[in-house]
């Protein structure tokens, strides 16, 4: 593995490096002769220290140290005119000075570099032509913005400020204490923060717009964040004894953008959201997917009435872990919309008595998947609605059911409750447990 000495290769526009020897070495005039590059990706290189000759590389615009064992990337503050420069997985352990005379530059990606320890105080904020800033599963140590500049020995979100043009970012944020109250992300079209709580390594997040809280504090007096809940399409709460120090501040609009919604081991709350608090009454409009995990003293989802079309785009329901949610909602005019829900699991919901009324029942038109187990005190799945509602509305159909899973349910008696006259005298001692009146045309075929 031996890198000649130079190429002379003046025309030459794209150079692509691999190698994962720890011997290979890059002679000091290997990038003399190349003088024109746009383009410099090198993938798992042993730099200890970049070449002298890379000085040379005037033109060159994008430049990717992939996975690259690095320590003095110095020189790279030559190149003026790059606008691409990513470390992505490498194992840079300080961000110098000097990158901060990258004036042009657009794009920075700090991702996965798990060694970046320092992250020297004014560079980021030097980049005031930054647009996408990458630094996810990176750096954390960032200083407290209060502190000044010359008294810090590393970054602070301060820095963030100046980066008028920024429009994507991701990044995990220790502490809430280290976001300064007035930084406001005004241009950000893509986002995926994580305050308090780091985002999982292997987990995917299918939303461009992404956030993840674990706050002991109120974030009202945030105006950067509560504009970005507004705009989040995915967020997760996680182990925070009281939901409001989030929700607080969207009371007005709800959340007109959340498609998926995560809230686990938040212990503190009888319930998810209370409708009758809400000046926004559909608090949900987009929502696709709600997963509730481990939360100790939940009660119901919604406290009051569920207001019209609050889950009329949710397609997949989880609850799991609630040992005290006795109910999901209040429905007593049948507002639940639930015409798109695909897939419902709940699991170890002890006191849960049933999902849903057999009006929603009835329109669950898409329903693909229904598993429920270890939910001790169901008896039924579908309950009634009352004698006259269940006596006209006929049969209840599955068109595409082809999934049900009912496990460890000692006191389920029916998979639909029906009601009949008191006076009749053919009233079962024993309901069959799938009643005539409910239908699985995808059984059936």
């Amino acid at each position: 593995h031996q890198l000649p000495d130079g190429l002379d290769c003046p025309k030459l526009n794209v150079l692509r490096l691999g190698c994962d020897s720890n011997s290979l070495k890059i002679p000091n005039s290997f990038f003399q002769g190349m003088k024109n590059l746009k383009v410099l990706d090198m993938h798992y290189m042993p730099l200890p220290s970049l070449p002298p000759s890379i000085q040379c590389l005037k033109n060159l615009r994008t430049m990717c140290l992939v996975g690259c064992k690095l320590r003095d990337v110095s020189l790279i503050g030559e190149l003026k005119d790059l606008e691409i420069l990513s470390f992505h997985g490498s194992d840079i352990e300080e961000l110098p000075r000097e990158i901060g005379q990258l004036t042009h530059l657009k794009l920075l990606d700090l991702s996965n570099c798990k060694q970046l320890k320092v992250v020297t105080p004014g560079v980021i904020s030097s980049l005031l032509h930054l647009e996408d800033l990458y630094m996810i599963n990176s750096f954390q140590h960032w200083g407290v913005a209060d502190q000044g500049q010359d008294t810090r020995s590393t970054a602070s979100l301060a820095e963030l400020k100046p980066l008028s043009r920024l429009s994507v970012l991701e990044m995990h944020i220790p502490d809430m204490k280290l976001f300064p109250k007035d930084l406001v992300f005004g241009n950000l079209t893509k986002f995926k923060i994580s305050i308090g709580s780091n985002f999982t390594m292997y987990a995917k997040y299918p939303c461009p717009n992404t956030l993840k809280f674990k706050l002991d504090q109120s974030i009202a007096s945030y105006g950067g964040l509560n504009m970005l809940l507004k705009r989040a399409e995915y967020l997760v709460l996680e182990k925070m004894e009281d939901l409001e120090n989030v929700v607080c501040d969207s009371k007005r609009e709800g959340f007109p953008n959340l498609k998926w919604l995560e809230v686990n081991e938040c212990h503190g709350d009888e319930y998810l959201v209370n409708t009758m608090e809400w000046m926004s009454r559909n608090v949900f409009p987009m929502l696709e997917k709600l997963v509730l995990l481990s939360m100790r003293n939940l009660k119901e989802i919604c406290r009051g009435h569920l207001p019209i079309g609050m889950f009329s785009e949710l397609g997949e329901l989880t609850l799991c872990d609630l040992p005290e949610l006795i109910h999901l909602w209040k429905d007593p005019n049948r507002d639940a919309c639930l015409g798109n829900l695909k897939a419902i699991d709940i699991q170890n919901c002890k006191k849960l008595r049933n999902l849903f009324s057999q009006y929603t029942a009835r329109h669950l038109e898409r329903l693909q998947k229904q598993h429920v187990s270890s939910c001790q005190s169901s008896e039924n799945i579908f309950a009634h609605d009352g004698y006259q509602a269940v006596t006209s509305m006929g049969e209840i159909v599955f068109q595409k059911l082809n999934s049900l899973k009912l496990m460890s349910l000692p006191n389920l008696s029916t998979f639909y409750q029906e009601i009949v006259n008191s006076e009749s005298s053919d009233v079962p001692t024993h309901p069959p447990l799938f009643n005539p009146k409910v239908v699985f045309l995808a059984w059936r075929n």
